[in-house]
């Protein structure tokens, strides 16, 4: 029963979790190149160059061709991650760790394994039950990754963008 229970309750969280994604998406703007970069800070978002700065915009353009990303802090959360190095706060250490990882082109190869894998379980599932008659719960499984996967995708999503200007 309580089996039952989990897996209807992990069959329905991503579809929840992918309705709060669309709605956030409709109300966002995607600035994932100005801070993959190095124009906007990857922690809090603001603006770091304002002006038309020709030699950054040439480098740029050479780290382009190269495929390297540059991401850069604002003096502001610059400041706040040495105090919370000399401070030895591990919390704001490990959110910038993981909003740099999660823009990073290793996460998104990462990420399509997984969701490979997601859609690949039920129908392996499938084929394990009806070919050898085993009962087995990988569509179970499937949907708890699915849930873990949208809310990383939510989390990325307000990592890479801002609000709309109305």
């Amino acid at each position: 029963m309580t089996s039952t229970l989990f897996s209807l309750l992990f069959s329905f969280v991503p579809f929840i979790l992918i309705f709060i994604y669309l709605r956030m998406l409709r109300k966002r703007t995607l600035i994932s190149f100005y801070i993959k970069s190095g124009i906007r800070c990857y922690s809090c978002k603001d603006e770091i160059i304002t002006i038309m700065d020709e030699e950054y915009f040439n480098s740029l353009r050479k780290m382009e061709e190269e495929e390297k990303d540059t991401y850069r802090l604002c003096t502001s959360c610059e400041r706040n991650r040495s105090i919370d190095i000399l401070f030895s706060k591990k919390r704001g250490q490990i959110m910038l760790e993981l909003k740099k990882f999660i823009l990073s082109s290793k996460y998104d190869k990462i990420q399509r394994v997984i969701i490979i894998g997601c859609m690949a379980l039920p129908i392996l599932g499938l084929i394990v039950k009806y070919a050898f008659g085993f009962e087995n719960h990988l569509s179970d499984v499937s949907n708890l990754i699915n849930t873990i996967i949208w809310s990383f995708m939510i989390f990325q999503l307000r990592t890479t963008t801002i609000p709309k200007e109305k």
